[in-house]
């Protein structure tokens, strides 16, 4: 019994730690396309964006701070916003990528 309880705490601590570790994060930025890059973004780009993203392209989100890209892990999450300049409330993933929980249009900047 007593070994079992002490698993059991020490499943508890590595949740606790793995939730830490990825702390939920605000990036605002543009919904482009793996094909074209981080260069790909703002409004001249934003239907180039949808066609490559409608014709199976990865949807990336191209940060407003430091201009580079980010891969989504849950695509369906942001393909509707494709070529948009959106804030996106996500984790980060162990690869880099984003697990993203939302996303809110902002408009042209």
């Amino acid at each position: 019994m007593r070994k079992l309880l002490l698993v059991g705490i020490m499943m508890l601590a590595t949740a606790a730690f793995v939730v830490a570790a990825n702390p939920t994060v605000t990036i605002s930025g543009w919904v482009g396309d793996s094909a074209c890059g981080a260069s790909a973004k703002g409004p001249s780009h934003a239907a180039c964006a949808r066609n490559c993203i409608r014709n199976g392209k990865k949807a990336i989100l191209i940060n407003d701070k430091d201009g580079k890209a980010i891969n989504i892990a849950n695509q369906n999450e942001i393909t509707s916003h494709a070529g948009e300049h959106v804030t996106v409330t996500g984790k980060l993933t162990a690869d880099g990528s984003m697990h993203v929980d939302s996303v809110k249009a902002l408009g042209v900047k």
